[in-house]
């Protein structure tokens, strides 16, 4: 893409499709949703979002459970293949999520504001 057609918003280049789609490192689609495994390099940065006690009687004396969360951005090239993403199970094979993308811009925004 040249510089031109990054400044004409009616370029093939620079329109957002509402179906963009890119693809794993096997080719195939992936889409909101999907369970992937995410193959890079190096380490991850995780925010601990809570440290609980395991109850169970069965399990070692002085365990813990450490809940981690994170929400991380990818840059992917539409309809290109990345090698980082591998697609676990499908969205319908994985079954309702349990978190949303809205909840987390909300909160970033929030945090802006005070």
């Amino acid at each position: 893409m040249g510089h031109d057609a990054r400044l004409n918003p009616h370029s093939k280049e620079t329109t957002v499709e509402l179906n963009a789609s890119t693809l794993d490192a096997r080719g195939r689609v992936l889409q909101e949703g999907d369970e992937i495994i995410l193959n890079i390099r190096g380490p991850i940065y995780f925010r601990v979002a809570n440290i609980t006690p395991i109850l169970d009687p069965n399990a070692p004396a002085n365990m813990l459970q450490v809940h981690v969360a994170a929400i991380l951005t990818f840059t992917a090239k539409r309809g290109a293949m990345n090698n980082e993403f591998i697609r676990v199970r499908t969205a319908e094979e994985a079954g309702p999520q349990q978190f949303k993308m809205l909840d987390a811009i909300h909160a970033d925004d929030e945090r802006k504001d005070s």
